[in-house]
């Protein structure tokens, strides 16, 4: 039953008895089998004993009852904070604050996604009332975060919110040819996975092949163990005996950068040293 609002009850008797008596409230009524009875409102919610009927068709055989009703209060208003849109996997403690006015008998539960769920109850919410929910997730993936607050007079939703939860980027190794032979200038270069490294998935990796050269990047869609992330470069003509390589791959989490020194050398068979930009750079004797 609602605080502050009229309430009504029905009570009827399971036999017809031409000769029942009811006593509601002082009140007597003769060879009826049901009346309704009723007040204005409550002021207070909790437990109330209102009611009691004396009900008996004999006069040495009654039927008292006492009707206890239970008032409550809705639920004024219900609010909750923004999470953040991404998390690390085991690490980030995702804090989901609510703000609760009003209610008795309230329960308040914050949905992680699947079967894991925050709830916390309250008797009576008079004021605002602050609540803390945490969570950490086990596993990478997209979870979407739900909840409500509710009572036996209704429910009030949050709004959904999504949360991606993504493995922290720390072991990668980087491996390839820390020299070349020019011409061709062909070589290639290896991320995968060190040791300590769960599996990644959708990283970016920006590559860096040295001075004068555009960066290239590259969408990864897993680094495991058993698969890694190779590129093939092949360099021109080179003017300096020796460039530096950078492989910088991340995630919204994190990221890590791979460097590497690579040498040059020349093909003097193949190229003689007025075809070299820097002729001193090389020793063509």
């Amino acid at each position: 039953m609602i605080c502050d609002e009229p309430w009504q009850i029905n009570v009827s008797e399971l036999n017809d008895f031409t000769n029942a008596k009811v006593f509601c409230f002082n009140c007597n009524f003769t060879g009826i089998t049901e009346i309704t009875v009723g007040g204005d409102h409550f002021e207070e919610p909790g437990m109330h004993s209102t009611t009691v009927i004396d009900w008996s068709n004999e006069p040495r055989s009654k039927l008292i009852v006492v009707h206890n009703i239970t008032v409550h209060t809705s639920i004024a208003a219900f609010n909750v904070s923004t999470l953040p849109l991404t998390a690390v996997r085991n690490e980030t403690v995702l804090e989901l604050v609510a703000w609760l006015l009003g209610g008795t008998d309230v329960v308040v539960s914050a949905y992680w996604n699947g079967d894991t769920v925050s709830s916390m109850s309250f008797s009576t919410v008079a004021d605002i009332l602050v609540i803390a929910f945490y969570h950490t997730y086990q596993t990478t993936g997209t979870f979407v975060v739900s909840g409500l607050a509710r009572n036996l007079l209704g429910r009030i939703y949050m709004e959904n919110q999504t949360v991606a939860v993504y493995e922290r980027i720390h072991d990668l190794i980087f491996y390839g040819n820390n020299s070349l032979v020019t011409p061709p200038g062909d070589g290639t270069w290896v991320v995968a996975t060190g040791s300590g490294q769960l599996p990644l998935e959708n990283v970016e990796c920006v590559w860096t092949m040295g001075k004068n050269y555009v960066d290239m990047m590259y969408n990864v869609a897993l680094l495991d163990t058993a698969t890694d992330h190779r590129v093939s470069f092949t360099y021109g003509s080179v003017g300096v005996s020796r460039q530096t390589i950078t492989s910088t791959c991340s995630n919204p989490v994190s990221s890590q950068v791979l460097t590497m020194d690579v040498s040059f050398f020349v093909d003097t068979a193949a190229v003689s040293c007025i075809d070299l930009a820097i002729p001193d750079a090389f020793d063509c004797t």
